[in-house]
């Protein structure tokens, strides 16, 4: 980790710590060391949250691409997850998404994913930063005709949408559902996509005024929700947070279901239609760290007793291993 890239990109209070020139200063590097890679000159995607500072962190991020020769297609407001898909779909050589996600609004970020929807290496982080500790001035500045060009795509909402209810196998006709969008990313797609899956759908946390992201709404209070969904008599609520890449939910009673129960009520549901092939998550993921292991899997000690890694470095749970800890929750569901 370095000393401007954490564990999630560049993160800070804008305007305070994420200025206008230190992403200025990102644009430039980025755009060096992809021009490097590419060997032709890069189109990069940007997608943002609905926190006032985005627009403001855009340009200065835009003018540092294009000051070094990258095309910019500028997506809007879009979840984290869309950007990723889109840079594939679109096939961009980047996506940048300037979020603080579950963060209060002055707070923002910029992250960068690579052109297969990725997280950079930190080996390509280290060599953008190394241009910024050098302000950038070992880096040729365009003129002329080879400045970059700014586009806007006026179709990644929809496109993302299309993609997200194709690929999503589910039919929720008759469940009543409460969405809490948490004034930010996720508001515009779930709007679009989650009357055409058949549910009955109210939302909630739909503001874009620039300030009122996470305020008091998404999966950081879901105490709102759970209230909310049990008064309106709901099926279920779920809460997305500012830049919609986590999301926790509800049942009708307004207790929480967090990721490890929606892990396993998905599980259990492949198990019963004999499509369960095992449970892929990352270290990262909430009751999901191999160090860690969740307390439904029998109180193994070792992480190797539970996860596998794949050829992708990601832990895997061995089917006979979830399906004992499927049991141990149906059972004590049940008490």
């Amino acid at each position: 980790m370095g000393k401007y890239f954490g564990t999630d990109g560049v993160r800070g209070v804008a305007g305070a710590d994420l200025t206008c020139e230190l992403a200025m200063k990102i644009g430039r590097g980025a755009a060096a060391v992809l021009t490097g890679s590419t060997g032709h000159r890069p189109r990069i995607l940007i997608g943002k949250d609905t926190r006032q500072s985005g627009d403001m962190l855009e340009a200065a991020l835009t003018a540092g691409l294009c000051s070094v020769g990258a095309d910019v297609e500028s997506l809007g407001v879009l979840p984290t997850p869309a950007v990723a898909y889109l840079v594939r779909k679109y096939n961009a050589d980047a996506g940048v998404v300037i979020s603080a996600s579950h963060n209060p609004m002055e707070f923002n970020g910029i992250k960068i994913f690579k052109g297969d929807g990725y997280k950079l290496p930190d080996e390509v982080e280290n060599r953008i930063e190394a241009h910024i500790f050098k302000n950038c001035e070992d880096i040729k500045i365009c003129d002329g005709a080879e400045i970059g060009r700014v586009h806007r795509l006026d179709t990644a909402v929809d496109d993302y949408v299309d993609a997200l209810e194709q690929h999503i196998d589910a039919d929720l006709s008759g469940l009543n559902v409460l969405f809490d969008c948490a004034n930010g990313a996720s508001a515009k797609v779930a709007q679009k996509l989650f009357p055409r899956l058949g549910c009955q759908c109210s939302f909630t946390g739909t503001l874009d005024d620039g300030v009122s992201v996470n305020d008091g709404c998404g999966s950081t209070h879901l105490d709102r929700l759970e209230k909310k969904v049990v008064e309106g008599g709901f099926d279920c609520g779920i809460a997305f947070d500012g830049d919609a890449d986590r999301c926790l939910a509800c049942d009708e009673k307004g207790r929480e279901m967090d990721g490890d129960k929606i892990k396993d009520t998905k599980s259990l549901d492949a198990l019963v239609d004999g499509t369960y092939k095992g449970l892929v998550s990352t270290t990262q993921t909430h009751g999901a760290n191999p160090a860690n292991p969740p307390a439904n899997t029998g109180g193994a000690k070792s992480r190797e007793d539970i996860y596998k890694k794949d050829d992708k470095g990601r832990y895997v749970m061995s089917t006979a291993e979830r399906q004992k800890a499927l049991a141990d929750l149906m059972a004590s569901e049940n008490n």
